[in-house]
């Protein structure tokens, strides 16, 4: 509608009848307000923005119902590039702060998820004396889900704000929700891990992740768990192959023997991913014992894994390696009293032969295939 009134129409007759929706008292009404000063800001000429568009945007963001205030904080990137950075600056910087301190959790939550496009937009000490000090309240707020925000969006702002900033003001924020007593808050973190990487690096916080994440791997949500796993190759390439070998890879070998199907799956695809990062060496000197042993297990389910693990890692692996380590392993389970699992060794040999790595797998494929069938 906005966009077809006739040029010579006054700003003012319009916005006399905008005004007269603002002081509905359905709050339904006046929830559209945001939506029409976003309108308005992209046709109304950018020297009347501030004397006829700003003081409505300062009502709504202050309005009595908080599913107004809610559609302001979240629709406040959309309203600061109606009015401009200058004008948001100017204006928004105090109502933004209030929603991250906002009465309603939803409110707040809505504010957090535009910390970094909001944050982008301002100087570091802004952020550091007026929108931060809002930030850390919030580490302590008695809803979860605002906790979880706050764990996915704070570590955004570390590049803008550069180290000393993040050290002074982000890192303690960070530390205090890595002993948060929602597995959800902490998992968050480590998905955004590497933002606080790339600006002050992890070698000073080593020795606070480590119990985070032996928590979180051992987890009784097998949900939060697979997430965890995920977020394994990710972690190795910020931590580096030392440091990760000897305080994180353990918790990778557990996840073999989980369960859950799901987690022993996640745990075999981990396994590949951590060996494309780190080197087939690498994995002939850490990894690929510990999958062949799961051959001896009782379990014939983790039995499978082992067959598993040799699968997907023969898709990295050098073939000299898959030859020394896997071979002698598959010939041993050729031999197994479960069908399902000499199936399977038939699969991971055809699989394996795939890649030419040993002419003798071709006779044992077939001495396989021969024992299914009697």
């Amino acid at each position: 509608m906005i966009k077809l009134v006739p040029q010579g129409v006054s700003e003012q007759d319009l916005f006399q009848v905008f005004g007269n929706f603002y002081q509905d008292e359905q709050d339904a009404v006046r929830m559209q307000g945001i939506d029409s000063c976003v309108h308005f800001s992209k046709v109304l000429p950018k020297a009347k923005v501030n004397s006829l568009l700003v003081p409505y945007i300062k009502k709504l963001a202050v309005d009595k119902s908080w599913r107004i205030r809610y559609l302001v904080a979240d629709k406040i990137m959309e309203v600061t590039e109606g009015i401009g950075i200058d004008q948001a600056k100017e204006h928004l910087v105090s109502f933004y702060c209030s929603f991250l301190e906002d009465s309603e959790s939803e409110v707040r939550t809505a504010a957090i998820r535009r910390l970094c496009d909001f944050g982008k937009m301002l100087d570091v000490k802004t952020l550091c004396t007026t929108v931060i000090p809002s930030l850390t309240k919030l580490k302590s707020d008695q809803f979860m889900y605002v906790r979880q925000a706050l764990a996915e969006n704070i570590l955004s702002i570390c590049p803008i704000i550069d180290k000393g900033p993040t050290n002074d003001h982000i890192l303690p924020i960070f530390l205090e929700l890595l002993r948060d007593e929602s597995s959800d808050v902490r998992l968050n973190l480590f998905k955004k891990l590497d933002e606080l990487n790339k600006v002050i690096g992890l070698e000073n916080l080593q020795q606070s992740i480590v119990p985070a994440l032996k928590e979180l791997s051992e987890d009784k949500n097998w949900r939060i768990k697979i997430s965890v796993v995920e977020q394994y190759p990710a972690l190795a390439q910020q931590l580096g192959d030392q440091f990760f070998t000897e305080k994180l890879l353990p918790f990778c070998f557990k996840w073999l023997s989980d369960s859950v199907y799901s987690i022993r799956i996640a745990a075999v695809n981990n396994l590949k991913e951590l060996t494309s990062i780190f080197g087939s060496q690498w994995a002939e000197k850490n990894v690929l014992k510990k999958v062949v042993d799961l051959r001896q297990e009782q379990n014939y389910l983790h039995r499978l894994t082992a067959l598993f693990g040799m699968t997907e890692l023969s898709t990295v692996l050098l073939p000299d390696a898959i030859k020394r380590s896997f071979v002698p392993a598959l010939q041993h389970m050729a031999q197994d009293k479960v069908p399902n699992i000499r199936l399977n060794v038939a699969k991971t040999i055809y699989s394996i032969r795939t890649r030419k790595v040993d002419p003798s797998m071709a006779s044992m494929e077939s001495q396989v295939e021969s024992d299914l069938l009697q």
